[in-house]
């Protein structure tokens, strides 16, 4: 069954697919072409990342996660999302297939929660590669203490919600 965001997707595509063929200047087959780049770039990564992602379940046992990352396991499983969020040197295929195999394997709600939003804002990578020389330090630093908390607020109100 297709999920609500995916069929809002998948008839916008069809609507914006529809006005660029009536423009009939050419911008439907370049986006077409765009689509067979895009897919022939991104469809290898992504499988050796589900891929690479069902290694890693194997490794860590699932009674280990469910112990220290689920339900049972109290606010624990926020702070470890959190820290676990700013530290993971990856993209969004990373990041995301990640949290969705630990919450298969019985991470809490709010362990990947807190975990997905300290990757937006505190990903390791985008701030080596740009923020520490595009901002400065000074500025890093002050957006960083600002921002620390919201990963742990957002885990922790999930908690709430989902343990009610």
């Amino acid at each position: 069954m297709m999920s609500p965001s995916l069929l809002i997707l998948v008839a916008l595509l069809f609507i914006l697919g529809y006005k660029a063929k009536e423009r009939n200047d050419g911008s439907i087959t370049k986006a077409y072409e765009r689509f067979k780049q895009q897919i022939a770039q991104f469809l290898p990564r992504m499988i050796l990342v589900v891929i690479g992602t069902g290694f890693l379940l194997q490794i860590i046992p699932a009674d280990l996660i469910s112990t220290h990352l689920g339900k049972d396991a109290g606010w624990l499983p926020v702070l470890y999302g959190g820290f676990a969020g700013m530290l993971v040197p990856a993209g969004p295929a990373v990041a995301f297939t990640t949290a969705a195999t630990l919450a298969g394997s019985g991470a809490a709600p709010a362990a990947m929660v807190a975990f997905i939003t300290a990757w937006c804002i505190f990903a390791i990578h985008r701030i080596l590669i740009y923020e520490t020389h595009l901002a400065g330090p000074r500025f890093l630093l002050i957006r960083c203490v600002v921002a620390a908390p919201i990963p742990f607020i957002a885990g922790s109100l999930t908690h709430l919600m989902t343990n009610v």
